[in-house]
């Protein structure tokens, strides 16, 4: 099963970017995942498209169960 950490921010164009991080830490708090999300913004390494992000929006934890049949 793959398991994703997936940062969604609000961005200074009034849009929303994801950032999917896979195999993550787990059991990460509220505090840790907007510590480091805070740390992020603040880099402004992040260039997307849809604006440079000002804000996290959300955190969660995606799984996926991928069956390969050949």
């Amino acid at each position: 099963m793959e398991k994703n950490l997936v940062l969604t921010f609000t961005t200074d164009a009034d849009k929303t970017y994801s950032l999917s991080i896979a195999e993550p830490i787990e059991g990460l708090t509220k505090e840790v995942v907007l510590e480091h999300a805070n740390r992020l913004i603040a880099s402004q390494v992040m260039m997307p498209s849809a604006g440079q992000p000002v804000e996290l929006k959300s955190a969660k934890y995606v799984e996926r169960n991928v069956v390969e049949i050949f």
